[in-house]
């Protein structure tokens, strides 16, 4: 899959600190339709056992996307981006991650 520089940089920071880090382009097989329903769980599995969350938001997040965000109304499909970010505020509420860290 195609991985953003700033998260390749940030994926490689934070282990050379030998901290375990959850990046799905390294951590999970590529996604295809033949194991999106396995993909989802390890995924959702993951995610949930996570203690700190760093969300990296930028304009390629909102605009370099399959879906430009921008462009979104109610009817429109949801994206995997947004869908993440919402399971990361869910968790947190319910106390299973610690910290949110939203770097701009």
């Amino acid at each position: 899959g195609k991985q953003d520089p700033l998260s390749a940089a940030m994926y490689k920071a934070l282990t050379s600190l030998s901290l375990r880090v959850f990046w799905p382009p390294i951590s999970l097989p590529e996604r295809t339709r033949e194991n999106n329903h396995d993909w989802e769980q390890k995924y959702l599995t993951a995610a949930s056992n996570v203690a700190v969350a760093v969300v990296l938001v930028s304009r390629a997040s909102f605009t370099g996307r399959f879906y430009d965000v921008t462009k979104y109304v109610w009817s429109s499909k949801p994206d995997d981006l947004l869908v993440e970010w919402d399971l990361i505020i869910e968790l947190f509420d319910r106390g299973r991650i610690k910290v949110v860290i939203p770097c701009l």
